[in-house]
């Protein structure tokens, strides 16, 4: 169990190098899509980033770092057997003694061979309001432990700990392992919703009109009940944001095809040949990015199989053979590949 604790050390520079920046966020776009991992890093690829900061100070990559620390209350926590192995790690020692009042844990510096011993009881939990929590009734002892654990690794080891406190100590509930015990966010009763702002409304009106898409048919599409006079909520922004996104598509496919309005959609396989045929033309070896309607193109069928974002970047990246965090990144000649395994993939109409 402390295999992914005590991991080997490296001492990482205070810089992110770029190519594993890139790294890191490409591995979050994909973790956070998993439905094994942790709960606060469930479609949160930004809470997966701040993990694997925090864990590479530590020496960790990314999967340990999730394993190791959790959000609590906006907060990245240590669980704290992986305090003990930092600690450990480091060439200190923790011994420690348990009895049926509580635990008793003692630390010795490697250093400067000093000590420090924390004591935590039954009745330091039962004051702490934490003895009536069942795993508190169940294990009172291993409790006690690993609180007295927590408290001992950020006091006298805060120079290995880095100042983190135990996920306990934050509020987390864990088991007799120290384990998270995952119960989902705290239920804070239902938020209000919350009506967009001047300045938000007004950054929508211009994102529409770069795009030649007038704001009005937008909220009328995502909102087809809404009067003129009602307000945007905040819960409702994701569907105008999504009905948004799929109109821009719109307006490149036709503006690709020259115009024509699609009956009821494009001649894709027109559209496919244009591409193909002529995207190539006079190129030379120059490599040329990928034309916008080849990107539609591309977002539109996958769209029309039923994969989401993060599934298509992924299949995407397999067809090519490198990982692209956009479809924007793809040449004319990875496109070219891509919109041909979506070919392979869809009945054929005949």
């Amino acid at each position: 169990m402390t295999d992914l604790v005590v991991a080997p050390h490296r001492a990482p520079s205070s810089v992110v190098p770029p190519n594993e920046w890139l790294l890191m966020t490409n591995q979050a776009e994909y973790l956070a899509q998993s439905d094994i991992v942790p709960r606060d890093y469930r479609r949160k690829p930004a809470n997966i980033v701040v993990a694997a900061l925090s864990g590479r100070t530590h020496g960790w990559d990314v999967i340990t770092s999730m394993r190791n620390g959790h959000v609590i209350e906006g907060t990245w926590g240590l669980r704290p057997e992986a305090q003990l192995g930092l600690v450990r790690r480091a060439g200190h020692s923790v011994t420690g003694t348990m009895t049926a009042e509580g635990a008793t844990v003692l630390g010795k510096r490697a250093d400067d061979g000093t000590e420090m011993s924390i004591t935590f009881t039954v009745e330091d939990a039962r004051r702490a309001g934490l003895a009536n929590k069942q795993t508190w009734k169940n294990y009172p002892q291993m409790m006690c432990w690993w609180r007295a654990i927590g408290i001992l690794c950020r006091v006298h080891f805060s120079d290995v700990t880095l100042g983190l406190m135990s996920v306990e100590e934050l509020g987390a509930d864990i088991d007799e392992n120290g384990e998270v015990i995952d119960i989902g966010p705290i239920d804070h009763g239902p938020a209000e919703p919350v009506a967009l702002g001047a300045e938000a409304m007004s950054k929508f009106v211009e994102a529409c009109e770069q795009h030649g898409l007038d704001p009005s048919a937008v909220m009328a599409r995502a909102f087809p009940d809404h009067q003129l006079d009602d307000p945007v909520l905040d819960t409702e922004l994701p569907r105008l944001r999504d009905v948004f996104r799929a109109m821009v598509e719109e307006e490149v496919l036709l503006a690709e095809h020259e115009g024509t309005v699609p009956d009821p959609e494009p001649d894709l396989e027109e559209f496919r040949r244009d591409e193909i045929e002529g995207g190539t033309e006079g190129a030379g070896d120059e490599v040329r990015p990928a034309s916008r309607g080849q990107v539609g193109l591309i977002k539109a069928v996958y769209e029309r199989m039923g994969y989401d974002r993060y599934e298509q970047l992924r299949t995407s990246s397999a067809v090519i053979g490198r990982d692209i965090l956009t479809h924007n990144q793809l040449n004319v000649d990875e496109a070219g590949k891509v919109i041909d395994y979506q070919d392979s993939l869809e009945p054929s109409e005949e």
